[in-house]
């Protein structure tokens, strides 16, 4: 039996800096949530720091891993290498091996604080970030302030945006200066006064780059994916509070309330939508003792709905009121609200993954099953075929549990129609629903020509049948449209039918179907010659 080598901590701190430096932060967070939904369908470890596996996507892609030289590894899906699906493998290597898969997530973060971003050339360092402050303000108690206070205090200490070019260096010059004049402060406030810093960047870059990153310049846009990157790292650490911990829990709760400001500001910014729920899920709801203040939010974000009163989008207020309803099991009012919500935007998977995601973790197989019928038909507007996909990950995923509802995942996607006819037709042949998938045809005018061979050859075996009407209504429709092309096709379904009425040793059948069909169109020469060349004439 052959030994499995482990990668020494040389060798996986290589490999870590690697996947820091040349796979994008988008990827790592597929690959994670990948890996997450299961989507690996086989991996297997056939010699040491060789890693093979099965990823599903859109399709499933076969992954081949070098551990030792990661730059040779190649994946079959269009990307070919640094992939998700390479990270996916990575993440059940890291996990089996003992190894932190946080350290794969978070690589870029790693890579770019250590200042190895080998993409980028050097440049000279900008002039100091920070104006002189008043002795008083540096030397502030700033144990003492609350989170209003410290943001003050920055205004007074950080350089306006607009007064430099290189926007990274202004990011990381500026968090230097705020964290300088930090003293030392307990662990739970100390996270909670970088986070703030965080923001407070975030903010000024946003008030530089305008309302939405669209349109951003390619530099802005950077910092703003490396300061969202860094409020994602340490949001995801997570901030366990002893019971009395009662400061560090008002600064969270006012650091709420900064977070509420600024998407005030800026309520099409996707960073800030993110940056909220985000804030909710990993700081404010582990610590909780009960739901009371699920409530008092979603009063607070009636009264900011009511606020806006058609003077603009209530996206975000609408959006989270939906998140806290779904944190009280109160799935009946959190549709409503999406639903009053996809009147204004475009809902998208991506939008619907705070429900789904943590339904899917908990195994809560029922509550996924409605959540993801009630919220299909609210996509029917957004024609993407990723989204599209994403959304039927989760009901693939789902009905290996519960294969009881798959009925009502062809429901789901009937409503859905027609934005989801291409994934609608896939997923009856999927699922061998040959009868429905003819119904469908027939009613929306498919073309039987305009399908592979091997798309209709399982049909044909198992349900030929019914797939008969298919081919009749397709060669009639070919006859009316007169002309050479057209006769031809119909001349080439017929003979088709003709293999499928042997096959089925109805040949008698087949024999006065054609009768009838050359002397129903016996004027049209055309069509007469046609069939004589296909050797279809009686």
């Amino acid at each position: 039996m052959h030994v499995i080598q482990p990668l020494t901590d040389a060798e996986w701190n290589e490999l870590i800096a690697y996947i820091g430096e040349h796979v994008q932060d988008i990827t790592l967070k597929r690959g994670f949530q990948y890996y997450k939904q299961n989507r690996i369908r086989s991996i297997t470890m056939p010699q040491s720091y060789h890693i093979e596996a099965d990823v599903k996507g859109k399709e499933t892609y076969h992954v081949k891993v070098e551990l030792k030289n990661v730059s040779a590894s190649r994946c079959t899906c269009p990307m070919r290498r640094h992939c998700q699906h390479l990270i996916a493998a990575l993440l059940w290597y890291a996990e089996r091996q003992g190894r932190s898969t946080h350290q794969i997530i978070n690589a870029k973060i790693l890579w770019e604080l250590k200042g190895k971003k080998s993409a980028n050339p050097p440049h000279q360092p900008i002039p100091a970030s920070v104006k002189p402050v008043e002795q008083r303000k540096v030397q502030a108690d700033i144990r003492s302030m609350n989170v209003s206070e410290w943001h003050s205090l920055w205004h007074d200490c950080v350089t306006p945006f607009s007064n430099v070019i290189r926007h990274d260096a202004y990011l990381k010059s500026n968090l230097a200066a705020m964290n300088t004049m930090k003293p030392e402060l307990p662990p739970a406030l100390d996270r909670i006064y970088r986070l703030n810093a965080y923001i407070y960047i975030l903010g000024k870059i946003t008030q530089s780059s305008g309302p939405t990153v669209y349109g951003t310049g390619y530099k802005t846009r950077l910092a703003l994916d490396d300061a969202m990157d860094l409020i994602h790292s340490l949001l995801g650490q997570g901030i366990p509070l002893a019971e009395a911990d009662k400061r560090a829990w008002l600064r969270i709760m006012e650091t709420l309330e900064a977070v509420r400001q600024l998407i005030r500001e800026y309520p099409q910014n996707e960073a800030m939508v993110q940056l909220y729920h985000q804030l909710w899920q990993d700081w404010i709801r582990p610590n909780m003792s009960d739901s009371r203040l699920y409530i008092d939010e979603i009063s607070a974000l009636d009264a900011l709905i009511h606020a806006s009163n058609g003077r603009a989008q209530p996206f975000p207020w609408l959006y989270f009121k939906s998140i806290m309803l779904f944190y009280l099991a109160r799935d009946q009012e959190a549709w409503e609200s999406l639903r009053e919500l996809s009147g204004a935007i475009f809902l998208t998977t991506s939008h619907l993954t705070p429900f789904f995601d943590p339904l899917y973790e908990a195994k809560d197989w029922p509550r996924l099953t409605a959540w993801l019928a009630a919220t299909g038909p609210m996509l029917r507007k957004y024609h993407n075929e990723r989204f599209q996909s994403e959304y039927l990950d989760y009901w693939s995923g789902m009905l290996r549990h519960s294969p009881e509802a798959e009925p009502l995942l062809f429901e789901t996607l009937a409503q859905m129609l027609p934005f989801s006819r291409t994934y609608y037709q896939e997923t009856l042949l999927t699922y061998e629903k040959w009868e429905q998938w003819i119904d469908y045809q027939l009613a929306s005018g498919g073309e039987p020509l305009e399908f592979r061979a091997t798309t209709l050859a399982p049909i044909e075996k198992y349900a030929p049948e019914a797939l008969l009407p298919f081919y009749h209504q397709a060669v009639e429709r070919y006859v009316q449209q007169k002309n050479r092309d057209s006769y031809k096709l119909a001349v080439k379904l017929l003979k088709r039918l003709f293999r499928m009425y042997k096959k089925m040793k109805q040949e008698d059948r087949w024999m006065l179907y054609l009768e009838t069909f050359t002397a129903r169109y016996s004027r049209l020469r055309a069509l007469q010659q046609e069939l004589q060349k296909g050797n279809l004439q009686l």
